[in-house]
Order: C-alpha cells, then structure tokens, then sequence
C-alpha cells in the first residue's frame, strides 16, 4: 500500500512538474544549441588560421563543461566570468526551484493530505529533482550532437591540439574513463547537490531568494577555488586530470554524493517539523 501511494505521488510529480517546466525544457535546448554553434563557429575560424582539424561532439561538451581556470586575483589579472558555465546551471536552477515549493500551495497541497506522510511527499520531490536533473543533461547531450551532426561533426574524438589552443587543456595521460566521468558523472552528480540544496533553501525562504542565493554561490566559486565548493566540481579547468593542484574526481564524486543524502536528509525533517504551507 505504501509503495502504491510512492508510485502515484512520483507519477504526479513527473506529469506536473514537466507541464510547469515544459517550456524551459525548450529554453534549454535553444542554449545548448546556441553556445554548441558558438563552438564550432569559433573553431572554424582558428582552424582556417592554424590548420588543426575540425572538432567534435566531446571537444563541444568540453568547450561547455570547461569553466575557467583558478582565479589568481592581480591587478594584472581581470576576473571573467565563465558565462557559459554560469548561465548552464542557472538554467537549472530555474528549472528546479518552483515547482517543488509552489507545488504544496496548490493541488499539491491536497496530494499531501491525501498520501497521508511528509516524508513520501518530499522523497517524491527529490525524486522528480533526480530526474529534471538528468532530463537537464540529456537534452544539453542531445542538442549538442543533433548540433554537430547538423555542421558535419558528428564524431566523439578529442582534438588535442584544438583544445589545448582554445581551452589549455592537455589530454596525454586522459583515458575514455576518466573523461566520460568528468563530462557526464560529476556535472551531473554536481548539479544534483545543488539542486537538492536549493530544494532545501526554496522551503526555508522562497524559490526566488533560493535563486538568488545560489547564483552567488556560483560566482563565488569561480572567483573562489576550494576543493569543498560543488560549483568547482562541475568545472574541467579545475579537475584534477587537467590542473595539477584540482580537485580529485573520486573524493569530489564522494562530495557531492553526501551532500545529496544529506540535502535529502534535512529536507526530510524541516519538512516534519515545520507547518511549511504556512511558511512559504
């Protein structure tokens, strides 16, 4: 009976949670797209000047994923912003943090009542966090190839010589493994300890400050490098396969893993303990 009541609370929040997002769905593809011409436009040129060879699905992914570099504050030193980087998980958080908190001030409220548990009602609103996440990524993936198949770049080889020209990035001692972690696993495993955090922070203030306050813990990691920061971990200029002082991949999976559980954890007993309808 308690798994029946899981399953209809989790296939509401699917059906709801993708009609309130549907149109950022396509927002997101639009930017996937827009910043993967971006790439292949700016590759082009440099190829034309320096004969390197055209690039591809994973040097498009790695232009995206890239970050910037650790910031090292100088008066010779200006501090950018890596907007790509930066308005990729925006998108997401925008896309996470309405539906959740405003759920329970509408028809939510009643499938709250009725499923009889806090605890199923919030598990169910990781669980649709999990997924939109996930659902996140694959479009990026999908518009990024449907992209590269359109221009004629349809292959998954690394172009070295193009990234360390574009990116400063090295690839010599970079296996198939360690990459396909550091392009799909750890952004994603990333964006879900942010997101699940800022689940948490949507029912303690409000979706809109829960933005805000992300998007400043964002920037702050990149003008900040700390091994502990979940923005760095989503960023290659800061991986420890490409920066010799970077974050090491297992610990920074393990990172984002714990914050996850315990995202999911605290949530749970706020959620208990607090009369939450009345708070947003």
């Amino acid at each position: 009976m308690k798994n029946n009541v899981m399953l209809k609370l989790v296939l509401y929040d699917f059906k709801m949670g993708f009609l309130s997002n549907r149109f950022k769905y396509f927002v997101v593809c639009i930017f996937f797209a827009f910043i993967s011409f971006m790439f292949y436009r700016e590759a082009s040129i440099k190829d034309t000047v320096l004969d390197f060879g055209p690039g591809s699905v994973t040097d498009c992914l790695i232009y995206i994923f890239k970050g910037m570099k650790v910031y090292t504050s100088s008066p010779l030193n200006d501090f950018e912003l890596p907007l790509a980087w930066l308005i990729m998980q925006s998108l997401l958080c925008i896309l996470i943090s309405f539906y959740p908190a405003g759920d329970v001030n509408s028809y939510g409220s009643q499938i709250l009542v009725k499923s009889g548990s806090k605890t199923r009602w919030w598990l169910s609103k990781c669980v649709w966090t999990i997924c939109t996440v996930n659902v996140y990524y694959l479009l990026g993936y999908i518009s990024v190839y449907i992209v590269s198949t359109i221009l004629g770049h349809a292959s998954f080889g690394v172009n070295e010589i193009l990234n360390m020209d574009m990116n400063g990035m090295k690839f010599d001692s970079v296996d198939n493994l360690e990459l396909l972690m550091a392009l799909i696993v750890l952004p994603v495993t990333s964006s879900l300890a942010i997101s699940m955090v800022q689940n948490v922070l949507s029912f303690i203030l409000n979706p809109t400050m829960s933005i805000v306050l992300i998007f400043c813990g964002l920037v702050i990691s990149a003008y900040y490098y700390s091994p502990i920061s979940i923005g760095n971990h989503s960023m290659l200029l800061r991986n420890g396969l490409f920066y010799d002082y970077g974050f090491n991949m297992a610990k920074g999976l393990i990172s984002n893993i714990i914050i996850i559980f315990l995202a999911a954890l605290f949530g749970s007993i706020l959620f208990n303990r607090y009369e939450v309808i009345k708070k947003i």
